[in-house]
């Protein structure tokens, strides 16, 4: 388990946050919970239980990662949204197409990028908005924040209310020093402190 929190550039706010069915990538260790309507862009995505997390980039299209999508998604999935609690209350909206970064290699997390489609548009207002993309890249010692599901103690307990930290980018050279696999050009590495930040 490392704390170097590694996520695609393009995935700042999107975090898979429990497993079921896919192996779980980067909760947050040691962060607070969110108030509610603080981040209207994050959403749930569900397969009968929680699975993946993502953001809203428009009024059909949210942002998600390559791995969180799976065979028969498009049939069983839904999107969470209106809600800072994961399994429970907001507006569920069904999906008619999920799209997989065409370079995605399972298990290396590299072009772990993923694109759903709603069946209807979101109806936006203070607790549904879609998130403002970077049209640069972050620099290294930028303070950002992380949102997701998060661990509430030592034993893996998650929280089913949405987390947040601060975290700084680190560079990806000093990143490899920590953690020598799976870190490649295009991810976004951060830091916090011993026993804080995120887990992969």
């Amino acid at each position: 388990m490392f704390l170097s929190g590694i996520v695609p550039l393009v995935l700042l706010v999107v975090h898979s946050l429990e497993a079921s069915p896919v192996e779980p990538l980067a909760p947050i260790i040691g962060g607070s919970n969110v108030e509610d309507k603080k981040v209207p862009y994050l959403v749930s995505i569900t397969v009968n239980s929680f699975v993946c997390g993502g953001s809203i980039i428009a009024d059909r299209w949210i942002l998600t990662a390559a791995h969180c999508i799976k065979r028969n998604m498009v049939k069983n999935a839904a999107v969470r949204v209106e809600t800072n609690n994961f399994t429970a209350s907001g507006t569920l909206y069904r999906i008619d197409r999920a799209i997989a970064h065409e370079k995605y290699f399972r298990g290396a997390f590299r072009d772990d990028v993923g694109l759903l489609r709603l069946r209807s548009p979101l109806k936006f207002g203070e607790r549904v908005k879609k998130i403002e993309l970077l049209s640069q890249i972050v620099p290294y010692n930028a303070t950002l924040t992380l949102v997701g599901r998060g661990y509430i103690s030592k034993d893996h307990k998650t929280t089913k209310i949405t987390q947040m930290i601060k975290a700084k980018n680190i560079a990806l050279k000093l990143c490899r020093k920590m953690q020598p696999d799976f870190i490649y050009p295009g991810h976004l590495c951060t830091f916090v402190k011993k026993g804080k930040g995120t887990c992969g």
